[in-house]
């Protein structure tokens, strides 16, 4: 099955208006699709009324950033929350922290980047006056010190040297408490793209933070996603099914300029995304 939970669109970090990811997917032969932005879920009553006629099922998405703080260290996890009809208020009233905090690290990146480029003048009211963005993310930052430059540098290049800040991380919520905003919000979460954490953690450490996570209330594990490898994907399937997670898959697609060599679309097995598909809070099978 040809699906796709986890893309974004210009209200988050990445280039494209709902309606024009929706007809990539639609042309890439998605049937299945969720958008995922960062912090906010947009409205898709109106998108959902019109995806029916093209066969794509549009299920409501969103992508928390959360820090999973240790004794010696923190780990910052994303966590996706789907729902068939996610409660907006309660995801985007509990998020507004999140949102609020990303602004100010904006406001910090602009202020030092403006001090190494000082023609590039940026301010940040103007843009997030002229932002579809609910917060101005450091993808902006790097795609408009890259405009500026003209010089070949990449999106990437300008994110490792020029756009990060040292912040005050007190304002991010844990995973624990973002597992609970989706579950209120009548959704179900599942842990993303975390093949990075078993690659870095190994396969012991990582088991015993799924464990407890399932414990806490994570309910799936992103398991198909372009930067995990085959035996990763093996592995992941394996602790899945132990703690009885359910399995999703996606593409993390944000636009030609952000992820120029992706494609939208996952082609997962139907053994094992029709749990997911299959719960009441998804309500597709």
């Amino acid at each position: 099955m040809k699906i796709d939970l986890h893309t974004h669109s210009y209200f988050s970090d990445a280039e494209l208006s709902p309606e024009e990811l929706v007809k990539k997917a639609k042309n890439a032969n998605v049937s299945i699709f969720a958008i995922t932005d960062h912090n906010f879920l947009t409205d898709t009553k109106t998108l959902k009324e019109e995806v029916k006629k093209d066969g794509v099922a549009l299920i409501d998405g969103i992508e928390i950033s959360t820090l999973y703080r240790l004794p010696s260290s923190s780990i910052s996890l994303h966590v996706l929350g789907y729902g068939k009809k996610l409660d907006r208020n309660i995801l985007n009233n509990n998020l507004q922290k999140t949102i609020d905090g990303y602004n100010n690290r904006a406001r910090a990146i602009i202020e030092a980047i403006n001090t190494v480029f000082p023609t590039l003048n940026l301010n940040f009211d103007t843009l997030k006056k002229n932002s579809t963005e609910a917060y101005i993310s450091r993808n902006t930052l790097a795609r408009l010190l890259v405009e500026h430059l003209n010089n070949g540098m990449s999106i990437k290049d300008a994110l490792r040297e020029y756009i990060f800040a040292k912040e005050d991380d007190s304002w991010m919520i844990t995973p624990e408490e973002s597992f609970k905003i989706i579950t209120d919000a009548g959704g179900i979460p599942v842990l993303a793209h975390s093949g990075r954490e078993l690659r870095k953690m190994g396969i012991n450490e990582y088991e015993k933070m799924i464990a407890y996570f399932a414990n806490a209330g994570l309910l799936g594990l992103e398991i198909y996603y372009p930067k995990h490898t085959d035996d990763e994907i093996v592995v992941m399937k394996s602790i899945a099914r132990k703690y009885k997670l359910c399995i999703t898959g996606g593409s993390d697609w944000h636009g030609p300029a952000y992820t120029s060599n992706g494609v939208v679309g996952r082609d997962v097995p139907d053994e094992d995304i029709s749990e997911f598909l299959r719960d009441g809070r998804i309500g597709i099978l």
